[in-house]
């Protein structure tokens, strides 16, 4: 049976053989669903290790496929080099390694493109303001903070660095219909993009 790694699970577990990682609970936390937990979706068959994607706890060449979306961006920007290359010595030769994470520089022009409204679009500010920032909120807020900001260049350097050499780099633009991407994405045609995206799909060489 295939190795699947789910990083940055946040609180609903997949199920269907996936291994479930996140840092800023237990656990214990999830299954008791109080406070900021009271959402929690735990699947049947789910598997959960809480462990920072820096330092996983798996051996070289272990996982077919690991999956991060809207996760990279909450690593600390100096630790961002060391999280690709941990989910690297973890895939499998021939693994796949997929995720998504907002792109700056559609962000940056967001932020922009307030200064020509005539007044203050709170609703506006807010949205850009908290995929800037991250969303921050209740117990797990640290866990909810961006702190690295990605273009195009930076996330291929990222990959090559780490050892990867092929596979395809995508900008979804704001507002298009959100695609199948991976196996924890599901594609929608009434769902569009809040933003810029970047996304990767990449397999470690033989």
């Amino acid at each position: 049976m295939p190795v699947k790694i789910n990083i940055g699970c946040g609180v609903h577990l997949v199920g269907r053989g996936w291994i479930n990682v996140d840092r800023y609970f237990s656990l214990e936390q999830l299954k008791a669903k109080k406070g900021q937990f009271r959402q929690a979706i735990i699947e049947k068959g789910a598997k959960f290790v809480q462990a920072d994607v820096t330092e996983l706890p798996f051996p070289d060449n272990y996982a077919d496929v690991i999956e991060c979306h809207q996760v990279l961006e909450h690593v600390r920007f100096h630790l961002v080099p060391r999280a690709f290359k941990e989910i690297y010595r973890v895939l499998k030769p021939e693994g796949v390694f997929y995720a998504d994470v907002p792109s700056m520089d559609g962000l940056a022009l967001d932020w922009l493109n307030m200064s020509v409204f005539p007044e203050l679009d709170l609703n506006y500010y807010h949205n850009v303001m908290e995929t800037i920032y991250g969303n921050q909120y209740g117990e797990t807020g640290d866990g909810e903070t961006h702190r690295c900001a990605f273009n195009m260049k930076y996330l291929n350097w990222l990959l090559v660095q780490a050892g990867f050499k092929n596979g395809d780099l995508i900008l979804a633009k704001k507002g298009s219909q959100i695609h199948k991407f991976g196996e924890l994405v599901k594609g929608s045609k009434k769902k569009v993009y809040r933003y810029d995206n970047l996304l990767c799909e990449v397999k470690k060489p033989i």
